[in-house]
């Protein structure tokens, strides 16, 4: 959804540090700056899904935070 939104707004998207670059400017654009501690948590669950080094209820643990990332992200559209 970050991907989606930057390129609604024309902005690069196209590495995980353009990614961040991202989320750098929706918190310079909103003030929120909520957005960075919401994407180090789906960045985390992003790296997990290849190394697998979290157990099912750390990562469930974390879905509801991924829920108000979505929710923000959604309410920029």
């Amino acid at each position: 959804m970050i991907k989606a939104l930057a390129e609604a707004k024309g902005w690069q998207h196209n590495g995980h540090r353009e990614l961040f670059q991202v989320v750098k400017r929706l918190v310079d654009e909103t003030g929120d700056q909520e957005f960075r501690g919401l994407f180090d948590i789906a960045n985390s669950l992003h790296i997990n899904f290849y190394e697998n080094r979290m157990d099912g209820k750390w990562i469930e643990s974390r879905t509801e935070r991924i829920r108000e990332l979505l929710d923000k992200l959604e309410a920029l559209k």
